[in-house]
């Protein structure tokens, strides 16, 4: 089943909605938005996924983003001695060889995550590349009502 390009339009602009809301609301509530780059949670989180990291102390078998080397990972915790100030995390895909984490490091907890919705958050942080896919679908759209056009 094909579905109409009105149908589509309508979509697409309802998913940019949300996510220029949700960008705006999700940081009054102290949370971040993260978007998933690597296979490392997979299948939990997969590749594309929008996450909501809510700053909260993890807990053993959450999903919690840390800083490592300026950037942000996430991973699953596998334990914690919070006497040392560590934590152990661990990616899904290679459970057998933890990173130790300290504390401070640690940005939060994955509240949830939305498969495919973070593709519009990388896209929306690359103006270029936003501009070129918003005139894409004008020219597309045009094209196609032309093509209605001229066949009738």
């Amino acid at each position: 089943m094909r579905l109409p390009v009105r149908a589509l339009g309508r979509i697409l602009v309802v998913s940019g909605l949300l996510l220029v809301l949700s960008s705006l609301l999700v940081p009054l509530a102290g949370c971040n938005l993260l978007y998933v780059v690597s296979g490392s949670m997979e299948p939990y989180v997969p590749v594309g996924s929008l996450v909501l990291l809510c700053q909260t102390q993890p807990s053993v078998g959450d999903v919690a983003a840390y800083s490592l080397y300026g950037k942000t990972v996430l991973h699953r915790v596998s334990s914690a001695d919070l006497s040392k100030g560590t934590a152990y995390f661990v990616a899904d895909v290679d459970p057998k060889s933890p990173s130790v984490v300290e504390i401070g490091t640690i940005r939060g907890v994955a509240a949830f995550a939305v498969p495919l919705l973070g593709y519009l958050a990388m896209f929306r942080q690359h103006t270029v590349a936003l501009l070129a896919a918003v005139a894409g679908i004008i020219l597309f759209h045009s094209l196609y009502k032309m093509s209605r056009k001229g066949g009738r």
